[in-house]
C-alpha cells in the first residue's frame, strides 16, 4: 500500500504530522460528509488540520476532501463553503509530440478558515522535519522518522500537558 498523507496539527505556530492518538477528533462525517478513497496515497479521503491555538484549545481549521460518495451534497460547514481545488498537469500533444498542454482539473473541496472547537480528550504525536536519509518502510510516518516529536495532552479539548520525547524516539 502506498505511504498515507496524514492529518496535521499546528502547534506553537509551525505545522507537524499528526503520527498517532486522535480517536474522537472531528472528522468530515461529524459534518455530514462521507468521504471516499481520494487517490492511493489518501486512502480515507480527507486531510484535516488541527490548531492549538494562544489559549491553548484544540480546534479544526481546515478540511481538504478529495470526493464524496454519490447522493452527498457539498454543505457549508458553520458558515464555511467549500472551495473547489484544481490540480494542473501536463500532457504531450497527439497533433505535435514535442508540445506540451496544460490541464486543469478538480482535485476536491478545501474548507479553509475553519474554527471548530474540539472536545477531545487523549494524546496526539505530533512530528517535523522529517529525516530524508530515512527510508519509509511503513504506509503511515512513524516517531523515530522525525527530528521533533511531542506527545500532546488534551482534556476535553484543551491542552494541558506536552512532552517532548525528540530524543526519545530519534534512531541511533
Amino acid at each position: 500500500m502506498t505511504m498515507q498523507i496524514p492529518n496535521f496539527v499546528v502547534y506553537q505556530g509551525k505545522k507537524y504530522y499528526l503520527l498517532g492518538g486522535g480517536k474522537g477528533l472531528p472528522t468530515p462525517k461529524d459534518f455530514g460528509l462521507h468521504p471516499w478513497v481520494w487517490h492511493t496515497g489518501c486512502v480515507h479521503g480527507y486531510i484535516a488540520t488541527y490548531t492549538v491555538d494562544n489559549n491553548n484549545a484544540l480546534s479544526l481549521t481546515e478540511l481538504r476532501i478529495g470526493n464524496v460518495q454519490e447522493g452527498t451534497e457539498w454543505k457549508p460547514i458553520n458558515g464555511v463553503s467549500p472551495e473547489i481545488v484544481y490540480q494542473d498537469s501536463w500532457t504531450i500533444s497527439e497533433d505535435n509530440p514535442a508540445e506540451r498542454i496544460k490541464t486543469r482539473r478538480e482535485d476536491g473541496r478545501v474548507y479553509a478558515g475553519l474554527s471548530e472547537s474540539t472536545y477531545f480528550s487523549g494524546q496526539l504525536w505530533i512530528g517535523s522535519d522529517k529525516i530524508h536519509s530515512l527510508v519509509a518502510h511503513s504506509i503511515f510516518p512513524q516517531p523515530h522518522e522525525f527530528e521533533q516529536v511531542y506527545i500532546l495532552t488534551f482534556d476535553n479539548g484543551k491542552l494541558v500537558n506536552v512532552v517532548d520525547c525528540s530524543g526519545a524516539v530519534a534512531l541511533e
